[in-house]
């Protein structure tokens, strides 16, 4: 039997499609006067493979002539009649009159890989030498090719010397252009370019192009046109992903007596009465709810937000176990993420950069986000309002450097473009911008409650004295917690499990909470641990730790199975869950922390002692690593507390290929991930990792690379959960590629611990294997 390894091959069509992407990407250059790239034309037959139209309305008609060996293309190729009686040149000459009338300007060029031979080269030299210069078709000499000419002239049969003059003029052969494989990375080099980036980068671009292919070279289609937006929106759907949660809902019920105020500040943010304005408020006064407001609202004059860290909301399951966005580069990557969503269908317009791992510099991100902000400004005829939320959990971080530092002062913000910047107030923090406190800001202080707003919060809750009005409930509250959000919350909350105003005021009294959140939060602390029997009195720090770190509703067993050395009964850790109301909320036969501020203050409370702190970290590890039902908070916090506890052998050891696997499984976030890796890597440089662990996590190294190539191979997607935002204004950047990029870093990190002989040379030879397959 005869072998075909030709059949169905896919070439031919493959070559068309990227001679047609070549020409198109010319169109990411600003200065192209390239309208659209048509692939397959329905208007003809042999001048439809690739149409380029110009702004000027004229267009160049290619015709593509693959070829898969070294073929050449002849002189009788192009003039020789077939069986119907006609040749190439003429079928291409008719359809050429019939087209140019549908154009200011037709030009015809045949590309093909296929070089020409001896004699056809020859006399399209000549023409081309020679038609520049004539005005009339009499006045070209072929000398020794003069009566191919006449032959070539007589296949186009048409008996108007000016017309087949014009036809000549606008007739070209492109031959011996770049096969397949050339004209592929001739398109890299476009890429490469236009975008300044390097091959790998390119890599995932073309990915991207060829993927969008599926849908301009096919009915999808039916015009099967390529404009610029299409390039850019296709090259747009990139490695981007969003590092926070910034599509935030309203907490509702949302009080009455702060819709005037809201109201006041969206006006100053309309008319831009300065570039900055700056909301303060204290812990828990509703901040982000306030922004929340705004953003949300139909057609919001708020365009993008950025918030630091997301807040607990009312129902939530789980609680962000990150420290929140801190970092300069992830803050300008996602607000340019959103301005790109935002700008769909007008990416090209203002020309937006198609992903963010082009732009080398958080100097040239931010460059690009205000340019584009200011841009999008002018387009609209509105103020470009940028809301940054939580600033003070940035200036919490502790970190050398946070995005803090890059914000634009007042005087660099452009024109048409405002910042809402919220956080706590600027006495609270000496590491806030100094130019926060100066006249160019705008300052707003979010009012407190009053007695209306608790009122609603009561009847929300249900709540009903026997000896007072709700009015007079709300009246001690107010009185009590000075306005204070949070506070009046939280004492709104006790009033559910009290009668009497009576018990009210005795509870007012012995919590302290007219002293402020803080000394609140330290009475019932204080109330939970004499909860704790005098012989367990070591249990509050473990305590603690679990209900600032755990992710998701915990039992009393839970814990009693965490701590399980302290021998403290299960009705006792109930007794003392409870005594944490309502800062630890019960939810069915759960609990949960009911503010993320209660987080803050366990957390600070638990570093007075470094040394247990270590230990209850380790012993928590210990827990979510050994519990197979708690893969979730493996992966949450199981990397934090092993970094917390010092424990950084276990950082490569628990890095194995089921680890890998259950967090694909559990659609974790590939970031996560590849994290997770950078911290295996950076321990491996700094120490002397045992070989048998090497050897395990060269397998999940492997495991991850066979995963993404099998996304890759599959046209599909890494699966990710996320909570589902109230309001959908805008879809989530895609996942895509970001994985291969981040990988770059991984691969040179790999190759530098190989380089220090970090490695036994097996697990080099066995590592760099797997690397060089990602």
């Amino acid at each position: 039997m005869v072998k075909n390894s030709l059949a169905g091959i896919g070439n031919p069509y493959w070559y068309e499609w990227s001679v047609g992407l070549y020409f198109a990407l010319d169109m990411l250059d600003p200065s192209s006067d390239i309208e659209h790239v048509q692939l397959q034309a329905a208007d003809s037959n042999k001048l439809d493979d690739v149409v380029v139209v110009h702004r000027d309305h004229s267009a160049t008609r290619i015709q593509v002539k693959h070829t898969r060996t070294d073929e050449v293309l002849n002189f009788s190729d192009l003039v020789g009649e077939n069986k119907k009686g006609s040749s190439l040149l003429s079928d291409i000459f008719s359809e050429w009159k019939t087209l140019k009338t549908k154009h200011s300007q037709c030009r015809v060029i045949i590309f093909s890989n296929r070089k020409g031979d001896g004699k056809l080269t020859a006399i399209f030299d000549a023409l081309n030498e020679q038609l520049p210069k004539i005005v009339a078709l009499s006045d070209i000499s072929m000398s020794q090719y003069s009566i191919d000419f006449k032959t070539l002239c007589k296949r186009m049969a048409s008996e108007n010397p000016d017309e087949l003059l014009e036809f000549l003029k606008n007739f070209e052969l492109k031959l011996g252009q770049d096969n397949f494989k050339d004209l592929i990375s001739g398109i890299h080099k476009k890429l490469m370019k236009y975008f300044k980036v390097d091959e790998r980068t390119v890599s995932g671009l073309d990915t991207k192009l060829c993927g969008a292919l599926r849908q301009w070279a096919t009915t999808l289609s039916p015009d099967r046109i390529i404009t610029r937006e299409d390039l850019f929106e296709a090259l747009a759907l990139s490695q981007d992903k969003f590092v926070g949660e910034h599509n935030l809902p309203n907490c509702e019920p949302f009080f009455a007596s702060r819709e005037k105020f809201i109201v006041d500040l969206e006006l100053k943010l309309t008319i831009r009465e300065k570039p900055v304005v700056f909301l303060s408020g204290e812990p828990g006064s509703g901040k982000a709810n306030a922004i929340s407001r705004i953003s949300n609202k139909p057609n919001s004059l708020v365009s993008l937000r950025f918030h630091t860290f997301k807040p607990i909301m009312p129902g939530d399951q789980f609680i962000s176990a990150d420290e929140g966005i801190n970092e300069p580069r992830d803050f300008w990557s996602d607000l340019l993420i959103q301005l790109r969503d935002k700008c769909k269908g007008n990416i090209a317009k203002f020309n937006i950069p198609v992903c963010n791992e082009i732009i080398s510099s958080v100097d040239k991100l931010r460059e690009e986000v205000l340019r584009i902000a200011e841009e999008y400004a002018l387009s609209s005829g509105k103020t470009f309002v940028i809301a940054v939320d939580g600033i003070d959990h940035a200036a919490r971080a502790g970190k050398g450097q946070t995005f803090l530092s890059t914000l634009p002062t007042p005087n660099a913000v452009p024109q048409h473009v405002c910042f809402l910047i919220a956080g706590q107030p600027l006495k609270n923090y000496s590491n806030y911008p100094q130019w926060l406190s100066s006249g160019d800001v705008l300052h707003f202080e979010l009012p407190g409650v009053v007695e209306s707003d608790v009122v609603q919060l009561l009847t929300e809750f249900k709540v009903k004295f026997s000896d007072c009005t709700i009015n007079q409930i709300a009246q001690v509250i107010i009185s009590s917690t000075a306005g204070n959000t949070l506070s009046s919350v939280f004492l709104s909350h006790e009033c559910t499990a009290l009668t009497t105003l009576k018990q009210l005021l005795e509870r007012i009294q012995d919590t302290s909470i007219s002293n402020g959140i803080t000394a609140y939060y330290d009475y019932i602390w204080k109330s939970s641990k004499a909860q704790i029997p005098s012989h367990y009195f070591f249990a509050d720090n473990g305590l603690a730790l679990a209900l600032a770190v755990l992710s998701q509703p915990f039992t009393a067993n839970k814990l009693n199975i965490i701590f399980d050395s302290y021998n403290i009964p299960v009705p006792c850790w109930e007794r003392i869950l409870s005594a944490l109301f309502p800062i630890v909320i019960k939810i069915g036969t759960s609990y949960r922390v009911f503010h993320n501020d209660v987080r803050i203050f366990l957390e600070n409370y638990l570093h007075s002692n470094a040394d247990e702190y270590k230990q209850i970290c380790s012993a928590l590890a210990d827990y979510v690593f050994r519990e197979q039902s708690e893969a979730v908070e493996r992966h949450a916090i199981g990397y934090k507390l092993l970094k917390s506890a010092e424990r950084c052998n276990d950082i490569v050891k628990f890095y194995t290929v089921d680890f890998v696997m259950e967090a694909i499984a559990l659609e974790r976030s590939m970031r996560e991930i590849i994290e997770q890796l950078d911290d295996c890597l950076e321990f491996i440089y700094n120490n002397d990792a045992d070989f048998c662990d090497l050897v395990t996590f060269s397998c999940a190294l492997e495991t991850i690379n066979q995963y993404l190539q099998s996304l890759q191979w599959s046209d599909t997607q890494h699966h990710e959960k996320r909570e589902l935002p109230a309001i959908l204004s805008c879809e989530y950047g895609d996942v895509s590629d970001f994985n291969l990029l981040k990988l770059g870093s991984v691969i040179s990190q790999i190759d530098w611990l190989a380089d220090e002989g970090k490695f036994d040379p097996d697990v080099v030879k066995l590592m760099k294997n797997i690397i060089a397959n990602i």
